[in-house]
């Protein structure tokens, strides 16, 4: 995240000095880098502030907005600035009715989103807040907001509107530009801007008591009354408890899952003390699911995947508790499949009703209507108001006691559970499910007849938007018809179709069920069961943001236009074709909609981006290659980290590089033996290889004795593996033994092999690491690094690339001699990145072009003209047969014969061509020429894909070509550096780390140290 701090600084000491304290402490997910605009006028404020939004829009990364004069609790300005959910945001304070605001800062809200911006020129009318000066957009909205705030520095300019604020002019061109921000309120909290933000204020700042105001509002609002006035105060004290001890809310959701799970099962098989406390255990597990969400608000613990789990889980234990409840009834003597049959159904179709409305017609009502005039115009726009439906007109909006009457007759989960758990104890199974029917017909009714209402006596009955009427067809579960009907109907009334085929298709299972084959009614409930999971994962998906379900698979699922006949026609052919069919039946949904749904969930947590259009399919070897992959990693992971919580961490390191000489891991090792206090281990495949190899490096660094404190052992083997379990510190280039997760008190490292402009997760889809730290040169590029081999958001970003202190300690030009050069003459390495490899992924790769004999020509005919010696080194990897294209190849076993790294051959080349290539970023440091040919930049963008920043975004100045190849090579010659402004400018927009040359190791070891001060490092 870029934070642009803008305007004046606060007048009252310690203000801005603390906004700067805070905003350099924020969590290592937020990525915070920070810059200044200078307080000029606020023309020119605003046109900075386009700047900086075009260079955080090019570098894939939100853009923060801070007003220089903000005094702001810790919490809210955490929660503007490292909210992990897409979107853009303002924090805002929220008047009360008898509260005045100054025209110059006032804002209006309506549904949560800003809607209109008062400044000193432009009138407001009603409004709801104040602007405190903090605003957050989202990557998607950059580039529209550099538009505005250049539009808005031009009138500004134009119209001599010197006065205005440029931080509330920022917010307004953003508003009437259209742009959706959210409305933060720091409610509970304290803030203020300039003549406001005084020393007073920051004393009582500081003396908040910031925890008990954010477990206050971690509850969810619109709970019911049970949840709200019994269940919450018991779970925010669990909350607080799993925070302490670092329970994660996906964790208290399986921990509810599978409390609910013993439950049912005590209610299901258990005698009768059993199921009294087991309905006990139903209302635990209704707890623990309320603190899941707790937690998750009071961290920032947002992800797609966790709401999918919380939500889904919800109605996998409620399924599980009706079903329990039937089965303890049968238990009695009793059949009560019937009522649980009629509960499941009516329970969907309340759902599908709540969804069918209030997320298609409910918030096209409701939508905000934003001021989108342009600047120019001063004067406040006029609104209309008043109630647009009967219901409305007559209730109003319920406050105090009508409210929770109100919200128990909605029966939310938690007085549908109640119902169930005080049923099971007074009056059996039975009784429960009828108490259960009898509530949820109630709020069905209820709601029903009030929406109904609402819809008919409506003074605006337009069509509803092309979103809505998808969703709704999406939401009918069409299957067969899913094309033909498609965004149809569009009336408002549209909403009743999908509960009201939901409720058809249970009442058709219901009643051929006790009519056919009333012994078959269970199968009735699990047919129900998996087409609810279908209906609710539809509506999942919306909510959480997950692709559309497949055309395939709607077919498959067949829909309601083939589920219903199929019913009717089972029931017509008698008892046992009946019951074979709802049990054939319901096994093929569950595997139709079952495996899907979960796999759509999970690949929530796959890296966002990079859709860079068809890839060639898996065939079946390479399909098989990534089913053991992913078995293995299922078992390996998960056994790894419990040896890692049964075997204490030992005072030993342990490194691995891929290759085995990868300069990364070897330097790594070395740097370790002079300031670890404990063993140093280096695993490798070639134990006499590795050691030769270290020696050279060792010899380099100027430390010949290092290699020998370095313990080099087989990769292969138990005690290896023991070795990574034990170890209280691991670092790695591409992974080891699967990358789990370390537990108690250790660390591992993710070196990989070097920051560069190639996208990993399209090359390593089947790769996950498990590291809590990765080493870059970029923070930028590192980031992407972090995203695309799936690390976590707050994987800490360490200093890399420790092989590039090889390169400074390259200083003897006459190793050079034996690869045949001529130590005397300049020369230039090109280091191409691979083309076609047979090793890499599950089925090789072939990415861009391969380069030309043309421009191998055209560049030795350049190299020649300027007395430059040209070099080619292939990627380890490339298949491509470099040597035909007339080159001097240098190949592994070259360097190997000669005694010379592949980084010492880099530190003593004059100049370097490459392309896609994370050498090149290591070269950077030198100052020396560096050249990048990537003729097949769009192919290969479109193929592998590139980071963001992309490479010809911001090195474009250093792309050359056949034909400008002689400027470049005769910079070289000259000892001048090419292109050396395009090099400064390309360091500051990567944002690279300032390392002193040679001292890449230390610093890594360095960091490390800040992130585990634990660890045997001086």
């Amino acid at each position: 995240m870029l934070i642009a701090v803008a305007g004046a600084p606060a007048s009252a000491p310690g203000v801005t000095d603390r906004l700067r304290g805070q905003c350099a402490a924020l969590p290592v997910r937020a990525r915070a880098r920070t810059a200044d605009l200078p307080d000029t006028d606020s023309a020119g404020v605003l046109t900075g502030l386009a700047d900086l939004a075009d260079e955080a829009s090019a570098n894939g990364e939100p853009l923060a907005v801070c007003a220089a004069d903000l005094l702001v609790s810790d919490t809210p300005l955490l929660q503007v600035l490292d909210d992990p959910r897409d979107g853009s945001r303002a924090l805002i304070e929220t008047l009360d009715q008898t509260a005045q605001v100054a025209p110059t800062c006032a804002i209006r809200v309506v549904r949560g989103q800003l809607v209109g911006v008062a400044t000193a020129r432009h009138q407001l009318g009603e409004a709801t807040g104040t602007f405190l000066g903090l605003l957050v957009l989202r990557p998607a909205d950059l580039p529209a907001a550099a538009a505005a705030w250049r539009d808005a520095a031009a009138l500004l300019v134009d119209r001599g509107w010197t006065d205005l604020d440029p931080i509330q002019t920022a917010l307004l061109a953003l508003v009437r530009s259209g742009a959706a921000l959210t409305a933060v309120p720091i409610d509970g909290y304290l803030g203020a801007r300039g003549a406001d933000a005084t020393p007073e204020l920051l004393g009582r700042v500081e003396r908040l008591n910031e925890a008990d105001i954010a477990w206050r509002r971690a509850s969810r609002p619109g709970d019911g009354v049970w949840s709200t006035f019994v269940l919450r105060p018991i779970s925010r004290r669990l909350s607080r408890w799993a925070v302490r001890v670092g329970l994660t809310p996906n964790a208290l959701t399986l921990i509810s899952l599978v409390v609910a799970f013993g439950a049912c099962a005590m209610i299901a098989f258990g005698p009768l003390p059993a199921v009294i406390i087991a309905a006990v255990l139903l209302q635990f597990s209704l707890i623990i699911d309320c603190s899941d969400g707790e937690v998750a608000r009071s961290t920032r613990s947002y992800t797609p995947f966790g709401a999918w789990a919380d939500l889904t889980s919800d109605r996998v234990k409620e399924y599980l508790a009706l079903a329990a409840l039937a089965v303890c009834a049968v238990r009695g003597d009793g059949d009560a499949w019937l009522l649980a049959v009629a509960a499941l159904g009516l329970q969907t179709v309340r759902h599908l009703q709540d969804y069918s409305f209030a997320d298609t017609v409910l918030i096209w009502w409701r939508r905000p209507r934003p001021d989108l005039r342009p600047l120019r115009e001063t004067a406040p726009v006029s609104r209309k108001s008043g109630p647009s439906d009967a219901v409305a007109r007559i209730i109003g909006t319920p406050t105090g006691p009508v409210h929770w009457i109100k919200q128990a007759l909605h029966a939310q989960i938690g007085e549908r559970w109640l119902v169930l758990t005080v049923g099971l104890i007074v009056g059996g199974p039975v009784a429960a499910l009828i108490a259960y029917l009898v509530l949820v017909g109630i709020a069905e009714l209820w709601t029903l007849t009030g929406w109904f209402l609402r819809t008919v006596t409506r003074r605006d009955r337009s069509a509803l938007p092309e979103a809505a009427a998808v969703l709704l067809a999406r939401l009918r579960d069409d299957g067969v018809l899913v094309k033909l009907l498609a965004g149809r109907p569009r009336r408002p009334l549209a909403w009743l179709l999908p509960p009201l085929l939901t409720g058809l298709e249970g009442l058709t299972v219901l009643v051929t069920t006790a009519l056919v084959a009333p012994s078959a009614l269970w199968l009735g409930f699990a047919w129900l069961a998996v087409v609810a999971a279908r209906r609710y994962d539809l509506f999942y998906r919306h909510r959480t943001g997950r692709r559309p379900l497949p055309y395939l698979l709607s077919v498959l699922g067949g829909g309601w236009p083939v589920r219903i006949p199929a019913l009717i026609i089972g029931a017509l052919s008698g008892p046992t074709g009946h019951t074979w069919l709802l049990g054939v039946g319901s096994v093929w949904l569950a595997l139709v909609v079952l495996p899907e749904s979960l796999g759509s969930a999970l690949a929530s947590l796959r890296p966002a981006g990079r859709d860079y259009g068809d890839r060639p399919p898996l065939t079946g070897p390479a399909r098989l290659r990534l089913a053991k992959s992913v078995l293995r990693r299922a078992v390996s992971v998960p056994v790894s980290r419990l040896l890692m919580v049964l075997r204490p961490p030992r005072r030993q390191a342990l490194v691995g590089g891929l290759p085995d000489t990868e300069e990364n891991s070897l330097v790594t090792a070395i740097g370790l033996t002079r300031r670890y206090g404990g063993r140093v281990f280096l695993v490798a495949n070639d134990v006499e290889v590795v050691r030769t190899q270290l020696r050279r490096v060792a010899e380099l660094l100027g430390d010949g004795e290092a290699a020998e404190r370095v313990t080099v052992i087989s990769k292969a083997g138990l005690s290896t593996y023991l070795i990574f379990i034990d170890s209280e510190l691991v670092l790695y280039t591409h992974g080891l033994y699967d990358s789990p997760r370390p537990v108690r008190r250790r660390l591992h490292v993710n070196l990989w092999h070097g920051t560069g402009p190639k996208w990993n997760a399209n090359a390593n889809f089947a790769q996950r690491i498990g590291a809590q730290a990765h080493s870059a040169s970029s923070p930028l590029w590192g980031l992407e690094a972090i995203r695309a081999l799936s690390m976590r958001p707050e994987t800490a970003l360490v200093a890399g690339n420790p092989r590039q202190d090889v390169i400074a300690a390259s200083t003897d030009r006459a190793a050079v001699a034996a690869l045949g050069l001529d130590p005397e003459r300049p020369y230039v390495l090109w280091l191409p990145t691979f083309r076609r490899s047979t090793a890499a992924g599950l089925v090789g790769l072939a990415e861009g072009e391969s380069l030309s004999p043309a421009a191998a020509a055209a560049f030795l005919a350049a190299a020649d003209r300027a007395g430059v010696q040209l070099i080619i080194k292939p990627h380890r990897l490339d298949a491509d047969r470099l040597g035909e294209l007339g080159l001097t190849v240098i190949t592994d076993a070259d360097l190997s014969a000669a005694g010379v790294t592949l980084y010492q051959l880099i530190g003593l080349a004059d100049g370097l061509l490459s392309d896609y290539s994370s050498v090149w970023v290591d070269y950077l440091d030198t100052g020396r020429s560096i050249g990048l040919y990537v003729p097949d930049l769009a192919s290969y963008t479109a193929g592998r894909g590139l980071n963001l920043p992309q490479l010809g975004d911001v090195a474009g100045e250093l792309i050359i070509t056949e034909e400008s190849a002689t400027e470049f090579f005769s910079a070289v010659a000259d000892g001048k550096c090419f292109a050396e402004d395009a090099q400064l400018r390309l360091r500051r927009r990567l944002a690279m780390i300032t390392v002193p040359l040679g001292s890449r190791t230390d610093a890594l070891l360095t960091d490390l140290k800040a992130l585990a001060p634990d660890l045997s490092l001086d």
